[in-house]
């Protein structure tokens, strides 16, 4: 066995091209005809916050983050906003003293209504200090998680009627990017309108897998021939009461899952995202020899004798990961190769064809994060947000 040295020991780095991300909005705007909320929370997935609002504020008048922590961590009361800029809070806290912090900013923020226990929480304090709040009630349509339940009539009457609340929205949540199961949901989001005739408020009901569904559909009618028990004008007459739409990893070019990344391309949806990870060294390794942890779950063993070069990564970047590809470059030809033997926590180990090593992606343009998330069996959504676990990484723009 041996060894060769390679130079430039650094970081794994994200690489965000801005461009794109500010096309994939113009194009999602285009296509769906409506308003943009983008959701920020969780550091913009991993993505880092600040970076990604400097490039997005002037695009959008609101965005979407998890609670209060949020906001005031990420000090949006200090950044300069247009008069119209909304920050939608989708969980707030139980935190008396916290929501008494925010109202010194509550120009800015919305807050849901995202159970009956929050509104009862929000009620006693709002009685007290004689203080109105703007809201966005989210409608239960389905999914048994968050929301008021549509048919839950006398509830949704008593927090549309109190005193102290501004109602600015109503929303629902889609639990799934079937069409059969969008179209359920949709049909109880109607129920719940045709109850409460409300004007002049924001209305959002398609997330970033409703948003592919609704533009596969809309402008391919013929689409709908291969469906039952949907019918097509109250799809599309119910999407139609929206004015907003809710995104959160589309606008990056990321696919909620795999089974949409197909047509996100074809709509010109562009991945925004590489992740460049640094080689520390190149190893010749013979025929039978193990490389790594000796594992009884994950094969190690070489099949024929060749190079293996040592990627700066592991589970400590990755906790989710347990067999990645990667996009490698040498000084002859750029191709798609694998781990070799179980990650470890701070290196892995991937078979390569030149030691004359250029780059090594594990996220470009050729290869996704939807396909990376598909081979590990986890959502999207996780894998993306597990940058958050980096202990160390840069985060550049592209130029």
């Amino acid at each position: 066995m041996r060894i060769s040295r390679t130079k430039n020991i650094s970081y794994p780095t994200v690489i965000l091209n801005p461009y794109i991300i500010k096309n994939n909005i113009k194009i999602i705007r285009e296509l769906t005809k409506k308003d943009l909320i983008l959701v920020l929370k969780s550091n913009a997935y991993g993505l880092q916050f600040e970076i990604i609002f400097e490039i997005i504020k002037d695009l959008v008048n609101k965005i979407a983050l998890n609670n209060l922590r949020e906001f005031f961590e990420y000090k949006l009361y200090q950044k300069k906003l247009n008069n119209n800029f909304k920050v939608l809070l989708l969980f707030p806290e139980f935190d008396e003293y916290l929501i008494s912090q925010a109202f010194n900013y509550k120009s800015i923020i919305n807050f849901s209504v995202f159970s009956y226990e929050y509104f009862l929480f929000l009620k006693e304090i709002l009685l007290k200090e004689k203080v109105v709040l703007d809201v966005e009630l989210e409608i239960d349509t389905g999914m048994n998680r968050t929301g008021i339940k549509f048919n839950e009539i006398n509830k949704i009457n008593e927090i549309l009627n109190f005193q102290f609340f501004n109602i600015k929205g109503v929303y629902t949540h889609l639990r799934s990017d079937d069409i059969y199961d969008i179209y359920f949901q949709l049909a109880n989001f109607k129920y719940f309108l045709d109850n409460f005739k409300i004007k002049d408020i924001d209305i959002h009901i398609l997330n970033s897998a409703g948003v592919l569904r609704f533009i596969q559909y809309f402008y391919n009618i013929n689409n709908f021939n291969t469906l039952d028990k949907i019918n097509l004008r109250d799809f599309f007459n119910i999407i139609g009461l929206s004015n907003f739409i809710r995104i959160g990893i589309l606008f990056y070019g990321i696919a909620p899952n795999y089974e949409l990344l197909k047509l996100k391309n074809d709509l010109g949806i562009q991945n925004a995202i590489k992740i460049k990870l640094p080689f520390i060294g190149v190893k010749e390794v013979f025929k039978n020899e193990n490389v790594g942890y000796l594992n009884k779950d994950v094969n190690g063993v070489m099949q024929d004798n060749g190079l293996v070069a040592l990627v700066y990564t592991g589970y400590s970047v990755l906790p989710f990961s347990k067999k990645l590809l990667f996009h490698v470059y040498d000084d002859v030809q750029d191709y798609i190769t694998y781990s070799i033997g179980p990650m470890s926590m701070d290196i892995t180990e991937i078979l390569i064809k030149n030691k004359n090593l250029k780059e090594i992606y594990l996220i470009d343009n050729t290869l996704t994060l939807e396909e990376q998330a598909f081979n590990n069996s986890i959502p999207v959504y996780s894998y993306l947000t597990s940058l958050n676990s980096f202990n160390k990484i840069d985060f550049i723009l592209e130029s």
